[in-house]
Order: structure tokens, then C-alpha cells, then sequence
């Protein structure tokens, strides 16, 4: 039996970040696992993300010379998703009434409310005086959907502590969006008995978490980026490759849909145990190409891409397309087989002249389908 993983107080603020909520809510055992080992470094992605909302922050903030410093620092794609980010937030704002000049506008403050921590990416007072606007930048990927997301209502909380501890404002309403370049905003309303609503659920959220043998229930959602993930701290994730492979002579086409679904879930699970092994295995061979028998790096193949994915939207608009059947088609996905197909060839060549490339491809790993030597794990 495995023993049973607790929290310290010294692993609490770590532990318990709005950020986590949506996880926490899905896996309570989660925090326990976490607080036994070390956090994951921050990957390529993550810190392109650091990097953009560094310079939202100091664009929206004022801070003039930061701003330009940090946004001429950023490669030009990254420039089109800020500019992107930028104008969907200052759309959200304008919809909802204008910010008031009275108060400050607060991005990527930290915040301590009822054992949780976090800092909100965007948070400033209304022009009615009494309503918070509140918004979450997310990267270029499909945004997830705010009204079911828990670390936006934690946001909300926040949101009330500003009010009180530095605006120094009664709150009538929060109006939450998170926001990606392309994905629609689809804003949230708050108030009368959502703020405590709000608070009781990251209550209960956090108070699930911290009984003794909170369960851990792997997912696609909470395994996500839990460094417990295929760890001896979560022992039922690796496990579940086991579930997998335990089944015998089973009929795709008349196996239950309850079956199907758990597979797949079981699968995106060991799908992301297998992409932390994959990393170790290039970090070495990067190091030393002959340390793993069976692996090596090759230059990979790459696709054409749009340089500037800002100046393509605008583009296609002032072709006569409209902006939202272009975001709900897909067309700005990686691949740009959508977009030339929604607007045919020479529409399209208009539109991306001078603004696609095809980049050098970049190593990548290659595991050989046979191997020399046979490992037992």
C-alpha cells in the first residue's frame, strides 16, 4: 500500500494557486502529490507566455519605456499575439463602459485570499465605480470556457480583496473574460450572491484537498501540468498504462462508450507521462548522443507559417470576410490549409504576401521502433 502523502504548512501558498483551482477541483489529492516533488521547469512555451504578459502588464499599467523595450524584444510572431491580446482587452474593457481614472489598474499583482495565492493577469475598476473588469490572457490554443473555470472565480476573490484592501470601493459586480487572440470573449457577470458562491466553493475546493487520503483521480485536465504526473506521489497515473493494456479481445465497435471514454482519458494521461520521458531522453541525448541505445536527434520537417498573425486577420477583414466565422472556422490554426481554403487561392495570396515563412526545421527526437538491446522495466 502507498503511503499516504500530507501537506505541510510550509507547502501551503505553493500548493493552493488559483491557477491550480480548475485541477485541485478535478484531482484533490492533488496538492499532497505536488508538495513531494519538485516543480517542473518552465518550458518553451510557458515562458513565451512570461514574456507577453510582461508586456501587457507594462502596456496597460503605463509604463511606457518597459513596454517598449520589452515588445521590441519579442519576435515578431510574438508581436501579433500582444497586439492581438492587447486589442481584445481593450474591446472588453470598451464594452463594458471604460475604466474609470480614479483607480489603478492592477496586472500581475499577487494576492493571498482564504489559503490560496495568485496574481490575476488584469484587474481595474469600471467607470460606474463600483463594478471590477477582470481578464485572463491566455496563449494562441483554444481558451477555456470562463464560465466553468475555477481559477476565474478565484480571481474574483481577488478581485474583492482589491476592492476593499486598495481601491478602497463597495463592489456591485465583476465582469470576468479570459482572452486569447483567437477565441471568442465570452465575459462572465458576477454579483449578488455569486461572490459568496464563489468563496464557498474555493472553500470547499481547499477543504476537500487537505483531508487526510485525498484521492487522486488522474485526468487530461488535472494531469496536465502536475509534476506528480508518473511519479511514485501519484502512483494510480503510471497505472493507468496498466488499465490499458489489461484489456483483452475487445470489440471496438460494440465496446460501452463508458469503456471508449475512459480509455481515451487513460490515454492523454500516459500521454503526457510519455512526453516527460521523451524530454529526458533528448536532455541526455543532447548531452551525449550515444547515452541512450535506441535514441537519437534528427532535423525534423517543418510547415509554412504565418509571420504575422495580426496583420493576416486584418488583412482577410478588409477583404470582406467577417472576424468571427474567421476565429470559429480555424483558419489562423498552425496550419495554413484552412485558411487558404476559406479563401481561396488568390484571396489568400493577397493576404499572406510577405508574411509566411518556412522556418529551418528543428531537432527533434527520434526513438527507433526496434532496439538493440531489450530493457526490462
Amino acid at each position: 500500500m502507498t503511503e499516504a502523502l500530507t501537506l505541510t504548512a510550509g507547502d501551503i501558498k505553493q500548493a493552493f494557486r488559483f491557477s491550480s483551482a480548475q485541477a485541485i477541483a478535478l484531482c484533490s489529492g492533488r496538492p499532497a502529490a505536488v508538495a513531494n516533488v519538485p516543480p517542473l521547469p518552465a518550458g518553451e512555451a510557458a515562458e513565451r507566455g512570461t514574456a507577453r504578459h510582461a508586456v501587457l502588464t507594462a502596456r496597460f499599467t503605463g509604463e511606457v519605456d518597459a513596454h517598449g523595450e520589452l515588445f521590441d524584444a519579442l519576435p515578431d510572431e510574438e508581436q501579433g499575439m500582444v497586439e492581438a491580446l492587447s486589442e481584445k482587452t481593450k474591446r472588453f474593457i470598451e464594452s463594458n463602459g471604460g475604466l474609470s481614472p480614479a483607480y489603478e489598474i492592477l496586472c500581475e499583482r499577487e494576492f493571498q485570499v482564504d489559503g490560496w495565492s495568485g496574481h490575476p493577469d488584469f484587474m481595474a475598476v469600471a467607470a460606474d465605480g463600483e463594478t471590477v473588469l477582470l481578464a485572463d490572457w491566455k496563449g494562441p490554443a483554444d481558451a477555456p470556457d470562463t464560465e466553468i473555470n475555477a481559477q476565474i472565480r478565484g480571481y474574483v476573490l481577488c478581485a474583492l480583496q482589491a476592492a476593499d484592501c486598495i481601491w478602497g470601493i463597495e463592489v456591485r459586480s465583476a465582469v470576468a473574460a479570459i482572452i486569447s487572440p483567437f477565441s471568442p470573449v465570452r465575459p462572465v457577470l458576477y454579483f449578488g450572491d455569486d461572490f459568496r458562491e464563489a468563496r464557498e466553493e474555493m472553500e470547499r475546493i481547499r477543504a476537500r484537498a487537505l483531508e487526510p487520503d485525498a484521492p487522486r483521480t488522474p485526468g487530461p485536465v488535472q494531469c496536465k501540468y502536475c509534476p506528480a504526473l508518473g511519479t511514485s506521489a501519484c502512483p494510480e497515473s503510471y497505472s493507468m498504462g496498466l488499465q490499458l493494456m489489461s484489456q483483452r479481445g475487445v470489440d471496438l465497435t460494440t465496446a460501452p462508450a463508458s469503456w471508449l471514454v475512459a480509455v481515451v482519458r487513460a490515454g492523454r494521461v500516459v500521454a503526457g507521462i510519455v512526453g516527460r520521458i521523451e524530454d529526458e531522453i533528448e536532455r541526455r541525448v543532447t548531452a551525449d548522443p550515444e547515452s541512450v541505445a535506441g535514441a537519437r536527434m534528427v532535423t525534423g520537417m517543418t510547415r509554412r507559417k504565418i509571420t504575422e498573425p495580426l496583420t493576416a486577420y486584418q488583412r482577410a477583414i478588409a477583404s470582406g470576410y467577417d472576424a468571427e466565422e474567421l476565429v470559429s472556422s480555424g483558419a489562423f490554426s498552425p496550419s495554413l490549409g484552412k485558411l487558404e481554403r476559406l479563401l481561396g487561392k488568390d484571396v489568400a495570396g493577397e493576404v499572406l504576401e510577405g508574411i509566411v515563412e518556412k522556418p529551418e526545421g528543428k531537432e527533434k527526437l527520434v526513438i527507433e521502433l526496434e532496439c538493440a538491446e531489450r530493457t526490462t522495466i
